[in-house]
């Protein structure tokens, strides 16, 4: 059920997609409040499930992992889907799973350092749960641009650039011991205070601040975002599956702004698959996103061949991530 919220609610919202490390000095005075009052407003949201949690965004890429996008039909088996997304849950190789009910019935993103380790992979895991699995689409991912939430803000958030989760033609960096634990412990709190990191990774604050401060620098960590419950924003999330006639360079500059630009468009996703792009969208109601599908055929109805959609019911990025970097 959604939740009512204020203006000072989604501006404090949509502060913490923007950088959830934001002090609650600054975030007080951006939103016209106390300090006070912008800490019970937080303790609010959590309270009652709209902020679900705090990440770092990483830059796998350049951690020398490659995305490679799954999708399934799945058979009417409920206690086999159950274990199989329990499973999903469980493994480190799972960037994002999600529920749909639209062109396919679950959606993985595996995390490989090779083309041979995902073959395999794929394989075993479908051997292993053909007794569920009707069909698959697969993928190779290029790049994925996450733009935030800018529908939170009522009078419109300015563009921005976006974090990569999966930059194309990343050369990969090496990191230490304590710079994966840092990661990790970020993954999983990405408000975690500099005093607590630096506890649990045995050594002092400013070690924890130079090894996050270099860290950023190299692009390894994109930025920190807040982990919002979107149905209880009163939200649907879908994900839009665009076939275009051949995706030229001004097209793909087209279809990049108006995602950076519109308020409803969270991800944009470059993918090697049957369709040229995928947009993940974020709506009051289909009414609303259809308005929006409409919008993007006008605007390529010189190259654009289809449209698939998939109403997101559940979706967990990084569902292992107590494990992800140990």
């Amino acid at each position: 059920m959604a939740i009512g919220l204020d203006k000072i609610d989604r501006r404090i919202l949509f502060e913490l997609d923007q950088n959830c490390r934001i002090p609650e000095t600054r975030l007080a005075r951006l939103v016209g409040k106390s300090k006070e009052a912008v800490r019970y407003r937080i303790k609010n949201l959590r309270a009652a499930g709209v902020i679900r949690g705090y990440t770092a965004h990483v830059n796998m890429g350049l951690l020398g992992y490659r995305g490679y996008k799954v999708y399934l039909k799945i058979r009417e088996k409920p206690e086999l889907k159950r274990q199989f997304l329990e499973h999903l849950q469980e493994r480190r190789d799972i960037y994002w799973v999600s529920v749909g009910d639209g062109a396919w019935g679950i959606g993985i993103t595996f995390l490989a350092q090779s083309n041979d380790e995902f073959y395999r992979t794929k394989n075993e895991l479908y051997a292993k749960h053909r007794d569920l699995v009707l069909s698959e689409v697969n993928g190779s991912l290029v790049e994925a641009a996450v733009f935030g939430k800018k529908f939170l803000l009522e009078e419109g958030a300015p563009a921005r650039k976006p974090l990569t989760v999966f930059e194309r033609g990343a050369v990969p960096v090496e990191t230490d011991a304590l710079e994966r634990k840092i990661l990790g412990a970020l993954l999983r709190n990405g408000r975690i205070k500099l005093v607590e990191l630096a506890g649990l990774c045995g050594t002092s604050i400013e070690v924890v601040r130079n090894r996050i401060r270099r860290m950023e620098e190299r692009g390894i960590i994109q930025g920190y975002q807040v982990d919002l419950d979107y149905q209880k924003l009163g939200m649907e999330f879908y994900k839009t599956f665009l076939y275009f006639e051949g995706l030229s360079p001004q097209t793909q500059k087209r279809v990049y702004e108006l995602a950076r630009r519109h308020p409803n468009v969270v991800h944009l996703v470059k993918t090697i698959a049957p369709w040229s792009v995928e947009m993940e969208i974020m709506v009051e109601n289909y009414n609303k996103y259809n308005e929006i599908i409409n919008q993007i055929r006008r605007e390529f109805a010189d190259v654009l061949i289809n449209v698939e959609s998939t109403n997101l019911g559940q979706d967990y990025v990084f569902p292992a991530k107590n494990t992800v970097f140990d």
